[in-house]
C-alpha cells in the first residue's frame, strides 16, 4: 500500500501521517522530537488509543489543566484518553506513537502551546 504524501501534516513539534479515516474511525502515526511537546488541550466528542512504537514520552493528563498527573511511557505501553480529558504529550527522546480514535480530526480544545498557536482553537494538535 502506497501513503499518500499530502496525508502527513507536519507539527511544530514532529509530525502525524495519517493511516486511515472512515466514518468509524482514524489512525494516525504521530511523530513528536526530543524535548518538543504538543498542546494542552481536550477534546469535546474525540475518544483516542495510543500505542507506543519507538522512543519514550511524558504524557500529562487529567480531569483539567490545573489538575494534571505525569505518567511515561516506552515502547509497547499503551493508555486511552477519555473525550473532556486534558492532556499533553512530551518527547522524551524523538517517540512514535499510533493513534486510533474516534473520527473528529478537528476536534481540539487548546488551552495551551508554546508555538504562538491560538488557544480553545479547533486544530489539530
Amino acid at each position: 500500500m502506497e501513503i499518500n504524501t499530502q496525508s502527513k501534516t507536519p507539527k511544530p513539534w514532529g509530525h502525524e501521517l495519517l493511516l486511515a479515516l472512515n466514518e468509524y474511525y482514524a489512525l494516525k502515526s504521530i511523530t513528536v522530537n526530543e524535548n518538543c511537546r504538543t498542546s494542552l488541550q481536550s477534546h469535546v466528542s474525540k475518544v483516542e488509543s495510543v500505542f507506543v512504537v519507538d522512543g519514550r514520552m511524558l504524557l500529562e493528563a487529567g480531569p483539567s489543566a490545573d489538575e494534571l498527573g505525569e505518567f511515561e511511557f516506552g515502547p509497547g505501553d499503551s493508555y486511552t484518553l477519555v473525550a473532556g480529558e486534558v492532556h499533553r504529550v512530551t518527547g522524551i527522546t524523538d517517540v512514535i506513537y499510533l493513534e486510533a480514535s474516534s473520527p473528529h480530526l478537528d476536534d481540539v480544545v487548546r488551552f495551551q502551546d508554546e508555538y504562538g498557536r491560538a488557544t480553545s482553537d479547533t486544530d489539530s494538535q
